[in-house]
């Protein structure tokens, strides 16, 4: 055979074995009335059918006002299917600048929701509900750690907290919602109202409870001082109970690269923290 054309049939095989094989597969995982099916879905990435595997939900930000599931997923999506994860990217419904009637709880209730589902269904689809990992990016990283310190919303749900090996919180200022309240930020006052109580309620740094440990976690903190307290704040609550905590430094990146990169070859200061975390409590 033709040295040439056996240098292409290589070539093709090797295209052939790194063409992605995931499969993605979109759920309804609730119904509200008048809610769009879309805004309370998930979707579930799946690449090595018939092994049970760990799990990450992911929950996007965009100030509890924008984003969606399939926003700058594509990297991510890459990430876990190389891992050899089952991967969950998580709708909700968003709050207005126009109207009231989505504001908090409602978002969190959503991912809670979606939370359950996975942990109940997960098993169908090859993951491990007693392996999953919760990620968010933001305002999704607000409601990821509050979840996993609130007695509100998973253990009202039959989800067994031993289920979620870790959290990862990348870049919010959500930690300390009543502070933000409290200072006046009018997006904050938009999205959690006028009550004092739900402020503290919303707040994962005002939900750590003294002696109690929590699953690990890792923050990825970076910005102005007051967003670097903050998380260093919340840390130091989580630690005061022997929990272990992570904290990574993501400076210079701004906000939405903290997310967008995630997954990328070129990321030498976010992604190689996520993969270490997730080989060190999945695998």
């Amino acid at each position: 055979m033709d040295l040439k054309i056996i240098y292409v049939l290589l070539l093709a095989g090797i295209a052939f074995a790194g063409c992605s094989s995931v499969q993605k597969t979109t759920v309804r995982y609730k119904q509200t009335e008048n809610v769009k099916d879309k805004k309370q879905s998930l979707d579930i990435y799946n690449a090595q059918p018939n092994t049970r595997k760990p799990v990450v939900i992911f929950v996007h930000g965009g100030g509890w006002l924008l984003g969606d599931k399939s926003t700058k997923i594509k990297r991510k999506v890459a990430l876990f299917e190389k891992m050899g994860y089952v991967f969950v990217s998580v709708n909700y419904r968003l709050s207005s600048f126009f109207s009231k009637k989505t504001q908090y709880p409602d978002h969190t209730n959503d991912v809670a929701d979606a939370v359950k589902w996975v942990y109940d269904n997960i098993s169908t689809y090859e993951g491990d509900k007693n392996k999953m990992v919760l990620l968010g990016h933001s305002a999704g990283a607000q409601m990821i750690s509050l979840l996993a310190t609130s007695d509100k919303f998973l253990p009202s749900r039959g989800v067994d907290a031993e289920a979620f090996k870790g959290i990862i919180s990348m870049d919010t200022e959500g930690y300390d919602v009543y502070g933000m309240c409290n200072a006046g930020v009018k997006i904050y006052k938009r999205i959690f109202g006028n009550d004092p109580q739900k402020w503290k309620e919303a707040s994962p740094v005002l939900q750590v409870k003294p002696n109690q440990k929590y699953p690990d976690f890792l923050i990825v903190m970076r910005g102005k001082p007051y967003r670097i307290q903050m998380a260093n704040d919340f840390a130091a609550k989580l630690r005061e109970g022997g929990t272990k905590v992570k904290l990574v430094s993501a400076d210079p990146y701004g906000h939405f690269k903290v997310n967008n990169f995630l997954g990328s070859k070129k990321d030498k200061i976010v992604t190689p923290e996520v993969i270490e975390f997730l080989k060190t409590n999945l695998n």
